[in-house]
């Protein structure tokens, strides 16, 4: 959970402390037509991940990294229901769940964290999308609403007598 949380503290506050990473510069490289700078990044652990930020602006483009392809495993039942019964009323099994790991035997594919839509708020310009990647194919979008830094908290809020 650790290497998934700093993946998205990148684009929000930078490398957090929570998860300890090495820098090393790579180079540079063209990414969906931009020039990127290429940072390599790595933890104690082995775990590895390369940012990339355009050239330009200096914001961050994209995070990617190598790891177990996501398997979705799902099923389905039909049931026959005799007419005037409910169909809660008719037991129905467990479906068959796979029980060995049914990532087993494959390989590691590129996971891509893709940071979009930025906006300008109280001065600093932070992604308002986040797009993940798995294998090249959509794993799914995360939009982000507004939010405000460092907001006035009431601190009558945590007053445990108004409970």
């Amino acid at each position: 959970m650790k290497h998934e949380f700093s993946r998205l503290a990148l684009a929000l506050v930078g490398l957090p402390a929570v998860d300890p990473l090495d820098a090393r510069y790579e180079g540079r490289r063209d990414i969906d037509g931009k020039p990127a700078d290429v940072v390599q990044l790595r933890s104690s652990d082995g775990y590895s991940v390369r940012l990339f930020v355009d050239a330009s602006t200096h914001l961050p483009l994209m995070a990617s990294w190598m790891a177990a392809p996501i398997v979705v495993v799902s099923s389905s039942a039909r049931v026959a229901v005799p007419a005037g019964q409910s169909p809660g009323a008719i037991p129905l099994t467990a479906p068959a769940v796979p029980r060995a790991d049914p990532t087993g035997g494959m390989g590691p594919v590129e996971h891509q964290l893709w940071f979009e839509d930025f906006k300008t708020s109280d001065g600093l310009t932070w992604p308002h999308r986040f797009v993940e990647k798995v294998g090249g194919r959509l794993w799914q979008t995360t939009r982000m609403g507004r939010f405000k830094l460092n907001p006035k908290i009431d601190p009558r809020q945590f007053d445990p007598s108004r409970r």
